[in-house]
């Protein structure tokens, strides 16, 4: 039996759950699951091009090895390991 057969006494119930059920409320769900993805995203960027610069950084002689690992937030080793130096 649908909505609107248990509900045809009164318009207002069925057009609001027609809305309600109609999208609005997965639509937002999906709009929000989106939002989520994208600042996850933005955040990695954000991380990786710190860590890009860092390097940057170390290869030119800028920055020591251990100071930019410390500004990552990982070991030297770790750092190292993700980089080529001369």
């Amino acid at each position: 039996m649908s909505v609107a057969s248990l509900a045809r006494h009164n318009e207002l119930i069925v057009e609001g759950v027609k809305s309600v059920m109609g999208g609005k409320i997965l639509n937002y769900e999906a709009k929000d699951i989106l939002n989520r993805g994208r600042q996850e995203g933005r955040q990695e960027g954000r991380q990786e091009g710190r860590i890009s610069l860092l390097y940057s950084l170390v290869k030119d002689g800028v920055l020591s090895l251990a100071d930019a690992a410390k500004r990552a937030g990982i070991s030297e080793q770790e750092f190292s390991n993700g980089i080529m130096l001369p």
